[in-house]
């Protein structure tokens, strides 16, 4: 049984060999060269050489199946496989559109620019959910005018943001992938500020009689795109998300009045963890 098994290894080898290489394939199926032509016959070599053939094309066969059996047992070459879901640490900076919302009163409103800065962890949950805990330092406020007249003077305040969010979106594996935001935030007003329109100077809200609620509390829902960059190691984000209070500003002669803004980022993340 084992020189069975030397001799069938050995075609089987010299077949692959043919298979890939035409030169192994001449050397098996070209007849030797002798230079005693009275040694061999004429009839003698043709027998040799249908003998010949007959072995090449058997090992060229073995070689070919060996190499089919062998692509099968491998299978296709894998893809390398994306880095699994993990928690990201980001950073995110962009700009504010905001205003006021009339609950009552006699005054309009008109949006205002500011600028916002975000620290984010997200933590990956199940599938394509994930939840997104920030904290963020945000400008915010509206123009305002009596009546229908044109803006003539601004509130501005800086808000301490404080956002849960729940993450959903498409393969966050891919290069490129889509997600919603939705969630809750609660803010703390660290400063506020009034003015004319356009006036550098401003006063401190306080001293111009006009006293806030301390607290926002709203709903927050959005859109993003993010893209993976150096071998998926590192990601970068695209978001738009829209802020709206809950309860009222209670700035007094501004009327009860409740805040809404849209805020766009551009973030950088890092996995960790």
């Amino acid at each position: 049984m084992r020189p069975f098994l030397v001799a069938a290894r050995g075609q089987t080898s010299h077949g692959i060999r043919a298979a890939l290489h035409p030169r192994w394939a001449a050397s098996l199926c070209v007849a030797p060269r002798t230079n005693s032509a009275a040694a061999i016959g004429p009839s003698s070599r043709l027998a040799s050489g249908a003998l010949r053939r007959s072995r090449c094309s058997r090992e060229i066969i073995h070689g070919l199946l060996a190499l089919l059996a062998a692509s099968l047992a491998v299978g296709p070459a894998a893809a390398p496989g994306p880095l699994a879901a993990q928690e990201v640490l980001s950073v995110h900076a962009g700009g504010v559109r905001s205003t006021f919302v009339k609950v009552r009163g006699n005054r309009s409103f008109h949006a205002i620019s500011g600028s916002s800065v975000r620290a984010a962890m997200t933590v990956p949950l199940t599938g394509p959910l994930a939840i997104q805990l920030a904290v963020s330092h945000t400008g915010k406020g509206a123009a305002s005018g009596l009546g229908d007249a044109e803006a003539s003077q601004e509130m501005r305040f800086s808000l301490l943001e404080f956002h849960t969010l729940l993450k959903a979106g498409t393969d966050p594996r891919r290069s490129v992938s889509a997600h919603l935001l939705w969630g809750a935030s609660v803010a703390g007003v660290v400063k506020c500020t009034t003015g004319d329109l356009g006036d550098p100077d401003e006063t401190e809200c306080s001293d111009d009689g006009l006293v806030i609620s301390p607290t926002d509390i709203g709903a927050s829902f959005g859109v993003g795109v993010e893209a993976a960059v150096t071998d998926r190691r590192y990601r970068i984000s695209l978001d738009a998300l829209r802020t709206i209070s809950l309860f009222d500003l209670r700035a007094d002669s501004w009327g009860e009045v409740r805040n809404t803004s849209l805020t766009y980022t551009l973030g950088f993340g890092v996995p960790v963890g």
